[in-house]
């Protein structure tokens, strides 16, 4: 069975780098990269819930840049379920460049900013990620 989940991810560039978190399974203790994000809460929109998983992931405070949208649907197996996602993508940019402390799950073993260039191969363990990012960021260019 299937667990259904909305989620929002806001994608961040700064002078040629995209700010992408480490996340561990908590059942395989795999190791992957992906970018902030997460479920839209009830009587939230799915921009708000975007910029509030940045924060709570990553501690930097960030707001979406412009009006684009991309919605994608796929499967996503982690923490031994399969959430089917329905993930709202947005571009983002950065309020402040001083992040603040993060407490979070942990699964998050923290953040980076990757070079554009690395994401082909980094977000490589998710193929349906690695396709919406690269799409959002093309669109932006």
């Amino acid at each position: 069975m299937k667990i259904e989940r909305t989620r929002a991810c806001l994608l961040c560039v700064d002078d040629g780098t995209l700010l992408c978190i480490e996340l561990e399974d908590p059942v395989t203790r795999k190791h992957f990269w992906s970018v902030p994000g997460g479920e839209v809460e009830d009587g939230e929109l799915p921009l708000d819930a975007a910029a509030r998983e940045t924060r709570e992931e990553t501690g930097y405070d960030a707001v979406p840049d412009g009006e684009r949208e991309l919605v994608t649907r796929y499967d996503f197996r982690w923490n031994a379920a399969v959430y089917a996602c329905t993930t709202h993508w947005f571009p983002g940019r950065l309020v402040s460049r001083q992040p603040k402390p993060v407490d979070d799950a942990a699964y998050l073993k923290g953040c980076q900013w990757i070079p554009l260039d690395r994401l082909p191969l980094l977000l490589s363990d998710h193929p349906h990620i690695r396709e919406a990012v690269l799409e959002v960021l093309a669109a932006g260019s």
